[in-house]
């Protein structure tokens, strides 16, 4: 063999490693088709990763990095959910949170004690039972400010023909509602 020979051989074996190396180069970076990769899972390997890498005379391994990041897309904002308003509070049962002062202005004993057991019955909270000097002409529900709702239902329990705001001389009563019962009072 002449020195002209040795030369051609020796570039095309630098072509062939070149080639090889470029195919190898490719099938380890995952550019390949993934041909091997399904051949390999149906031969029974367990995942691609197990797959033969193409290299003449390399062992098989199983690899353990980490798994790839799938792509994923986010799904549609969904629309707001309509807002529903708050029902309103049921309003306060007056019975629950008024006192209520019963006095008698009549001549007949035990009136204000009779009207109390019926205020009572009505769900409403007497504080005191008395006697008022002083003349009404009808049973009247007196009421201090902000009171005027709380006196019509107590008048509506009971009765009651009046409902007037509070006199200054029924102010030591504070914040109770007073019932004066006459002569008129049925219950």
């Amino acid at each position: 063999m002449g020195p002209g020979s040795r030369l051609r051989l020796g570039g095309i074996a630098l072509v062939v490693l070149a080639a090889g190396l470029v195919v190898v180069g490719v099938v380890s970076l995952g550019g390949g088709d993934g041909g091997d990769a399904a051949a390999s899972v149906a031969a029974g390997a367990s995942s691609p990763s197990d797959a033969p890498t193409g290299t003449p005379g390399a062992v098989p391994t199983t690899a353990s990095a980490a798994p790839t990041e799938l792509a994923t897309t986010t799904p549609p904002a969904a629309a707001p959910a309509p807002t529903v308003a708050a029902p309103a509070p049921a309003p306060v049962d007056p019975r629950t949170r008024t006192d209520v002062v019963v006095l008698n202005n009549s001549t007949v004993t035990g009136l204000a004690a009779r009207a109390a057991d019926d205020v009572r019955s009505a769900g409403w909270s007497v504080a005191d039972v008395g006697n008022l000097t002083g003349r009404n002409a009808t049973t009247t529900v007196f009421y201090p400010d902000g009171q005027e709702r709380a006196a019509r239902a107590l008048a509506s329990d009971v009765g009651a023909d009046q409902v007037q705001p509070g006199t200054s001389g029924l102010s030591s009563y504070g914040g109770a509602l007073v019932l004066v019962v006459t002569n008129d009072y049925v219950g």
